[in-house]
């Protein structure tokens, strides 16, 4: 995971890069077992406040041209459930990647590791739901 540290210790690269996500892209392993350390470890990143993953991948776009969006989009899914972070900025996050997966097949995927994340800490469904609840538009993105 050298790699990763090296990457975001030098946010000139992250920028070369076209963003984070695109970042990341360029960093996942092939395997399965090692994606889902990578995976795991970007999660520690952001949990240790290095990045911000949630913010990165709430801006993440799906270009005509662009067939790396539902890829990158994985590496936050995979890293969603051990994400230690505020879950109303999550859902926004998640509704954003569903909906600029438009009508593919895949476009819904993150729903499931979504659940996950809320599944980590009981007050996450809770403060999701209140903040619905309060206001619809909360959860949608910018």
């Amino acid at each position: 995971m050298k790699a990763l540290d090296e990457l975001i210790g030098n946010p000139q690269n992250v920028a070369q890069a076209g963003g984070l996500a695109r970042a990341l892209l360029s960093l996942v392993p092939v395997t399965a077992d090692e994606r889902k350390s990578f995976c795991c470890r970007v999660a520690e990143v952001h949990n240790e406040g290095k990045i911000d993953l949630v913010a990165e991948f709430a801006s993440l776009q799906n270009g005509r041209d662009d067939t790396d969006f539902f890829l990158a989009r994985q590496i936050f899914v995979d890293a969603l459930p051990k994400l230690t972070t505020d879950s109303v900025a999550v859902a926004r996050t998640v509704a954003h990647l569903v909906i600029a997966g438009g009508g593919d097949i895949a476009a819904s995927w993150p729903l499931e590791n979504f659940r996950g994340f809320l599944d980590q800490d009981a007050k996450r469904p809770v403060e999701t739901l209140a903040a619905v609840e309060r206001d619809a538009s909360s959860c949608s993105p910018s």
